[in-house]
């Protein structure tokens, strides 16, 4: 009698089983891109330095084009200085940051399907990376505090004003903080369970971030330092990473430093050890060197109150997680939140912009916050939840607790998430009483320019200031966006000539006209950004302004 046939089904290896966060994570991904394309990055006007990334970045792609195709002459010095070099004499060609962010974003933009409008595929690329940093808290806190906790770091992340802002524009600043986040997730796995697979993966993504803007680097300390302090094992790994992997993807990344590399490195640091002021209005006080306490400010007062209460809450007491290291988490996330703000409160360093430039701290903040939520839970659940349902049931009140207000301020100030300040300053009314910057980047010219499309009277002449954003200004022309007999000028010799005065509401770049305007004269537009006026359109004297 022969054998029964062996079944092959039974004896085959179980297929390893995906973790449900990795299921969470994908469809955040995909729901934050189509909501950050469709809401946000169509919305936004256009901001000053976006035009100049765009320029530069164009220059990086096709030179990979003509490399690509094998043409030698793509490979002469004055080939790869037109196509890298960052020391242009004109804005357009002159940039002074790495080249992976503008690439990144250029190539997302030559291949943007055209139903995601002149914008929204114009800053696709950004999109995609904040809805990815998004995704990664989740997986980075639902695996070490569970689900709730992966969620509420991820969507306070996404609801955040500055966040929604920075992750929906053509950029820098929100495709460093992807990197810097991943950086961050990738090391506090491999500080879990060393391997070298993960030392190159921290190292590859903290290349990525160097390459993309520098303040990513101040990932790289937070990750030494806790190494040292709390896991020793994978000190060796994370140390690799940062010192050798990194810096080496940085040359190789960047073709401006394979010829006169040490000159071209040397005055990039010299550019931005030494960068030009810029002026920033601190409580009324117009100022390019602000205190030491604006960084920590700016931080308190432009992060939504829940999640701020969470943070602080999460840094107290840390909630205990699934592996735990709760403690270890809490000290990792508190030492990355200091590596990334305490270099800006040194009194020489340039800070402007509220967050913008250690825009990385806040997925730390909002993982904190997470931990807050989640050690809230721990102490409600066994006293209120005593069945499956009513867990869930508290879980989901705690998360919409949590989130819901963040929306609905950023659903307030939109399409202008600079405006936003919580309660701490009195909202954003309070911040422009105050003296608080509740504009900086242009966006308000889109606004105020198809304003005045609208109720200007033919051939009139509009005076912007500041000067240098008549350039970007064009854009919107060329686009069809406001009407091409109205004439934009600038500079005091213009001025007499003007029959409007267009400024956003940032007094740190007006010139002494503007100051005038608004004191003798009302508006007769006013752009706002919640309870905030974002921007102005003055009229000269005698000059008509048509009913809307």
């Amino acid at each position: 009698m022969s054998a029964a046939a062996p079944n092959l089904e039974a004896a085959a290896p179980a297929r390893p089983r995906v973790a449900p966060r990795w299921w969470w994570a994908l469809g955040l991904f995909f729901s934050a891109t189509l909501v950050g394309s469709s809401m946000f990055a169509s919305a936004f006007g256009l901001t000053y330095d976006e035009p100049v990334y765009a320029a530069v970045g164009a220059r990086h792609v096709d030179w990979l084009g003509h490399a690509l195709r094998f043409d030698r002459t793509a490979w002469s010095f004055e080939a790869l200085e037109d196509g890298w070099g960052n020391s242009g004499p004109v804005p357009a060609l002159a940039d002074w940051h790495p080249a992976v962010g503008k690439v990144w974003q250029e190539l997302w933009r030559r291949i943007a399907p055209s139903w995601f409008g002149p914008f929204g595929g114009y800053r696709l690329g950004s999109t995609l990376l904040w809805a990815a940093t998004g995704a990664v808290l989740l997986l980075w806190l639902a695996e070490a505090a569970g689900l709730l906790a992966g969620l509420a770091a991820a969507l306070l992340f996404l609801a955040w004003p500055a966040a929604v802002l920075h992750g929906n524009l053509n950029g820098l600043d929100g495709p460093a903080t992807f990197f810097a986040t991943a950086a961050a997730w990738l090391a506090w796995r491999q500080m879990s369970a060393p391997s070298r697979r993960r030392t190159w993966a921290y190292g590859i993504v903290l290349g990525l971030g160097i390459s993309t803007k520098f303040n990513a680097v101040l990932i790289a300390p937070a990750v030494l330092i806790a190494a040292a302090a709390w896991r020793r094992p994978a000190l060796r790994g994370l140390a690799a990473g940062t010192f050798l992997i990194a810096p080496l993807l940085f040359v190789l990344l960047w073709p401006w430093l394979w010829y006169d590399g040490w000159t071209h490195l040397g005055q990039v640091i010299a550019f931005h050890g030494r960068h030009f002021p810029v002026d920033t209005e601190y409580f009324g006080q117009i100022t390019g060197t602000p205190p030491w306490h604006y960084p920590f400010v700016m931080l308190a007062v432009t992060t939504p109150l829940a999640t701020l209460a969470l943070a602080i809450w999460g840094a107290v007491r840390p909630a205990r997680v699934t592996n735990g290291s709760g403690q270890a988490l809490r000290w990792f996330l508190l030492v990355a939140l200091l590596c990334h703000i305490l270099p800006f409160a040194d009194p020489t360093a340039s800070k402007y912009n509220t967050v913008r430039l250690f825009l990385p701290v806040l997925p730390i903040v909002a993982a904190l916050a997470a931990l807050g939520l989640a050690s809230i839970r721990a102490g409600l659940q066994p006293r209120l939840a005593t069945t499956a349902d009513r867990r869930q049931l508290l879980a989901g009140g705690l998360l919409a607790a949590a989130v819901l207000p963040t929306i609905v301020d950023t659903l307030n100030v939109h399409p202008y998430p600079t405006a936003f300040y919580n309660r701490l300053v009195g909202g954003s009314a309070g911040a422009a009483a105050r003296g608080l910057e509740v504009s900086y980047w242009g966006e308000p010219f889109a606004e105020l320019l198809a304003e005045l499309s609208r109720r200007a009277p033919e051939g009139a002449t509009a005076y912007v200031c500041p000067p240098g954003a008549i350039a970007g200004l064009g854009v919107y022309r060329a686009l069809g966006l406001w009407r091409r007999d109205i004439r934009l000028v600038s500079g005091a010799d213009a001025a007499p000539t003007a029959d409007y005065f267009v400024y956003q509401n940032r007094p740190s770049e007006w010139d002494e006209l503007g100051f005038e305007l608004r004191s003798q004269r009302q508006p007769v537009y006013t752009a706002f950004g919640g309870d905030a006026p974002v921007g102005f359109i003055w009229a000269a004297a005698g000059k008509e302004w048509a009913a809307p």
